[in-house]
């Protein structure tokens, strides 16, 4: 009998250590603009959830949800209250918030995804302006998309004539004035319905990176794409914690989470945009498409064009959050140039 007794009681202090062990354990959902299928989600946030599982080991848990729990604009807000843990996504859905960070929409500042991701991400760190427009939420993470090409239904994109009329996909913000400012009419809408627009009829064409036509089966209905060097702009995108649940967790755990987050979320994602480039190009041919580089000259007259275009982004940098868009853009055109130089590890 006193075997027993003592066999219960050691068996109750496991069972009382595993309770406690998992009662520790911190789940957390992620909800994403972009579809899962797309590899910035399927693959780059995986791999950060792995991460972030591996440097807590195992106390923090990020499940990826398959279905985002709203639309793409309100991904924000949804991790500000609480409708969901984590968030990924493009502050420019919400016009007018985010003014800093739109600097990497501006044209002609890097050539590559991982330069301009870890550039912002430095600016980011750098500029305590910057970091109070996140202030609501705890960011993890901030990089762009790699450079902007033009891809368009109607035709050859060869002069500047050519961009007249088109109806033409954005993010909003700073892309919009220079899509305007080329006159093209910018439409702000989500990637996600970038397919429907264009297939019936309702847009021409979108500015995207190189591979996005291929997650977004776009490379089927776009007949020409027009890269300029330097690129037209790249879009900001950031993933953002619900900043109760972030405080909730323990200073060891959330020195963890942000040992696999900051600028080396940055490094995963960034390269990415870079490695899968090619891909939306091949497909864009292999469909029939015609693929271009914008002559010296015309590339010359978009670069002028949209450097008008982006005034109302320095006067708003000034007057809104108090900082010289002049010096913070040429410290992240620096920035780029010093990553891109850099050999990756």
């Amino acid at each position: 009998m006193l075997k027993k007794i003592v066999l219960a009681g050691l068996l109750g202090v496991a069972s009382s250590g595993l309770a406690t062990e998992a009662s520790s354990q911190q789940k957390f959902v992620l909800s994403a603009y972009a579809p899962y299928a797309h590899w910035m989600i399927s693959q780059g946030m995986e791999q950060w959830a792995k991460d972030v599982d591996s440097a807590t080991q195992g106390r923090v848990k990020v499940e990826v949800l398959k279905t985002p729990l709203g639309k793409p604009e309100t991904h924000y807000d949804m991790a500000r209250d609480g409708i969901t843990d984590i968030a990924v996504t493009v502050p420019g859905y919400t016009a007018g918030r985010f003014i800093l960070s739109e600097v990497s929409a501006i044209p002609n500042v890097g050539d590559t995804g991982r330069g301009l991701s870890v550039a912002l991400w430095r600016m980011y760190a750098k500029y305590p302006e910057m970091q109070k427009e996140y202030a609501d939420t705890k960011l993890l993470g901030i990089w762009t998309t790699s450079p902007f090409l033009f891809y368009n239904s109607k035709q050859p994109i060869q002069k500047m004539d050519d961009f007249k009329g088109l109806k033409i996909r954005s993010p909003g913000g700073v892309t919009s004035d220079i899509l305007t400012a080329i006159g093209a009419v910018p439409v702000t809408q989500p990637a996600g319905k970038a397919y429907e627009l264009i297939s019936t009829g309702v847009l021409d064409g979108v500015v995207f990176p190189k591979e996005t036509i291929v997650p977004f089966k776009l490379d089927k209905i776009l007949k020409y794409a027009t890269i300029v060097p330097g690129g037209i702009s790249a879009t900001s995108i950031v993933t953002v914690m619900n900043p109760a649940k972030f405080n909730a967790l323990s200073k060891q755990d959330q020195d963890a989470i942000m040992s696999v987050s900051g600028e080396r979320l940055s490094q995963l994602i960034g390269p990415l945009w870079d490695k899968y480039g090619d891909a939306g190009i091949d497909a864009l041919k292999a469909s029939g498409g015609q693929v271009s580089t914008a002559s010296p000259e015309l590339a010359k007259q978009i670069s002028a064009v949209s450097e008008k275009a982006v005034e109302g982004w320095f006067k708003d940098a000034k007057e809104k959050r108090g900082v010289d868009g002049n010096k913070l853009l040429a410290e992240f055109r620096a920035e780029v140039k010093k990553v891109e130089s850099t050999p990756t590890n």
